[in-house]
């Protein structure tokens, strides 16, 4: 008997604990195999959604999410439609008249939105057949995205305890060359967020040792500002200079980003051998934002430095925007300033970046590979499991902050089914070691229930090592 393939789509049930409305009423995507009166069905994307919902922004600038309801496919020429009555994100419907919300494919791998169209004439179904060409395809694509578009590897890397230490979130290596020396930055959730605290060492397990030494380069200090929320201190090299960049906030709540360089000679750990911390502003030297808070910078150097962050007014109000990554060029001779007016690069409107109200695009850190940009982000809940890693992608050598030169991607590049252990992966950093490879670092809970931030790392492959 002939073997036939076939995809199917559906939503899953809501779990609140487990699996809330923002995952569950995605698309979800299955491979059906029927051969000799026996049928296999496979779960792709780990059992995860594939096509989520755009939220909708109201009047006030706040993001109102969105589910889908009853998706079907509908053969197109070549291709395939996949549609979805759109929903409210608890599942009530909603009066969309005759528009579904929808997408177009040659092979299920790729999506090309057509946002709210009209319902397709035609006869839709569930479940479509695919020819077997483009199910090793699928499969190759979904069926085990440990990573997409990289691999990461799932066993812990050899030497070094998983996770690598307790109580810390936003981790960040640097391999120095000229010093042959490691070093580990994160923000301290085991001294309540308070303090920038360096290790180092010259192997990767030695930051890691029982007794490896913290060293404090930036404490508390009441009268420069220095108060609280000292948040995900990254390193980064801008014009021939090393530069930390973090957060952090005065007596009166409210993180802005801020900047301190390197002195000519100076050691990273030691306090002295840094310049005073200074806010990152705006070209004019006017904040960076005055309305909002503003953290994770993080800087994307092609043609010129470009820096990234996240921005979010009215937090914790009925007219909260969430969290929300902008992007501006740098001035490389004072990277204190941006060169350029901020430019918005995204919104959390599908529902894994807003889950239970969570409403986050944040950590982003990027990696340049083979003429093209990739920058990770966050989204979900910080501390949670069901914080993840999105992906936005670009031309490295385009204008980045042309909002239209970035793709962003519909589903998380990790999320909490991506590697066995590490729930909640987030807010991570890419970094190469001495030999040249390439490891991927983040922040995870150790249970459904557990809210105590820890970091991994895992070894980063890349689809072009293995041709």
């Amino acid at each position: 008997m002939e073997e036939k393939t076939f995809i199917r789509v559906y939503t899953r049930s809501a779990d609140p604990e487990r699996y809330p409305d923002g995952l569950a009423r995605s698309i979800h995507m299955s491979l059906i195999r029927e051969n000799g009166g026996r049928t296999e069905e496979k779960a792709l994307n780990l059992g995860c959604g594939v096509l989520f919902a755009d939220g909708l922004i109201d009047e006030n600038d706040c993001i109102s999410s969105r589910g889908l309801r009853d998706p079907l496919i509908l053969r197109d020429g070549e291709g395939w439609l996949i549609f979805a009555d759109r929903c409210l994100e608890d599942g009530t419907a909603e009066d969309n008249g005759d528009l579904v919300q929808m997408w177009h494919t040659d092979d299920f791998c790729g999506y090309e939105s057509r946002g709210m169209a009209p319902r397709p004439a035609g006869e839709a179904f569930a479940e479509t057949p695919v020819p077997e060409e483009i199910a090793e395809r699928i499969l190759k694509r979904w069926g085990d995205p440990c990573g997409y578009p990289f691999r990461v590897e799932r066993d812990a890397p050899e030497g070094l305890p998983c996770p690598l230490v307790k109580g810390w979130g936003d981790p960040v290596f640097l391999y120095r060359k000229q010093e042959r020396k490691y070093y580990f930055i994160a923000t301290c959730d085991n001294r309540d967020d308070i303090g920038l605290y360096i290790r180092e060492g010259d192997t990767l397990a030695e930051l890691f040792r029982p007794d490896a030494e913290e060293h404090l380069i930036l404490g508390f200090d009441e009268e420069k500002g220095f108060v609280q929320t000292f948040w995900a201190p990254e390193f980064h090299e801008i014009g021939g200079e090393l530069y930390l960049f973090f957060a952090v906030s005065g007596k009166a709540w409210g993180p802005h980003c801020h900047i301190m360089k390197l002195k000519p000679g100076g050691k990273l750990t030691d306090p002295a051998g840094w310049t005073e911390p200074v806010p990152v502003t705006m070209p004019d030297g006017s904040p960076l934002q005055s309305d909002g808070i503003t953290l994770d910078m993080t800087v994307i150097h092609t043609r010129r430095p470009y820096a990234v962050w996240s921005y979010r007014r009215h937090i914790g109000t009925p007219l909260d925007t969430g969290s929300m990554l902008y992007i501006a060029p740098l001035d490389e001779k004072a990277p204190r300033r941006l060169a350029g007016d901020p430019v918005l690069l995204s919104r959390p409107l599908y529902g894994w970046e807003n889950v239970a109200g969570t409403i986050n695009n944040e950590g982003p850190y990027a990696l340049i590979r083979n003429g093209r940009v990739y920058l990770g982000y966050s989204g979900g809940s910080a501390n949670a499991w069901t914080y993840v890693i999105g992906l936005l992608t670009a031309d490295a050598s385009a204008e980045l902050s042309d909002p239209a030169c970035w793709e962003k991607s519909g589903t998380p590049m990790l999320n909490f089914a991506s590697v066995p252990g590490d729930l909640g992966p987030g807010h991570h950093s890419f970094f190469e070691d001495a030999e040249g490879g390439w490891w991927i670092a983040y922040h995870t809970v150790r249970s459904y229930e557990d809210h105590l931030r820890c970091p991994v790392m895992h070894r980063l492959r890349f689809p072009d090592e293995d041709e």
